[in-house]
């Protein structure tokens, strides 16, 4: 009868050991495949970004796309829609504009929904759209706008302000919008 108490009392205590092995490994394993997914997904942006940096746009948006893969599948709509935005500007500057602002409305609606940070980024990308279309005033509207955002930051602040000077001169001197010039023949 004590050795059966001591078997029982033994196989009880190896359960519970094995069980609270197992559930531990399984947190585990669900974070290392979490963070395995944030490191690729992050590591393809960064691609994408050199992609787009070198004009190799149509790479770019590959790997955009794949970080978007990446973020979707651990539920990062931050990552998600900060690629959707830098696809939208790669398509801008391919002439497809119509693919860039259905990009941008993708992520307004998850902006409006369930903000994730994403409301200046959302902002600098429509102002290059409407600068694109040639809507010099609303495009500095935005910029304006992004510059009383980031009054307490101050290289986010001087970037916007040479965005605006910029656009200002552009628009004194009578250069062409971005749109007639990205139209021109390479």
């Amino acid at each position: 009868m004590i050795n059966s108490i001591k078997s029982l009392i033994f196989l009880g205590s190896l359960i519970s050991v094995v069980l609270g092995l197992t559930s531990c490994s399984s947190v585990d394993k669900q974070q290392y495949e979490v963070t395995t997914l944030q490191s690729v997904g992050n590591a393809l942006l960064t691609l994408a970004d050199d992609k787009r940096q070198l004009g190799q746009y149509k790479e770019a948006l590959v790997y955009y796309q794949e970080s978007e893969k990446y973020a979707l599948k651990r539920n990062d709509k931050y990552g998600f829609g900060l690629s959707q935005l830098k696809r939208a500007a790669v398509y801008l500057k391919l002439n497809e504009v119509e693919k860039a602002k259905e990009l941008m409305d993708a992520v307004a609606q998850i902006e409006q929904f369930e903000p994730v940070g994403l409301k200046n980024s959302l902002l600098y990308v429509k102002a290059q759209y409407q600068q694109y279309l040639g809507n010099t005033d609303i495009a500095l509207e935005h910029l304006s706008t992004l510059q009383k955002a980031f009054k307490n930051e101050p290289e986010k602040r001087i970037f916007t302000s040479l965005l605006v000077g910029c656009t200002i001169i552009r628009v004194f001197l009578l250069l062409p919008s971005p749109q007639a010039t990205m139209s021109l023949p390479n």
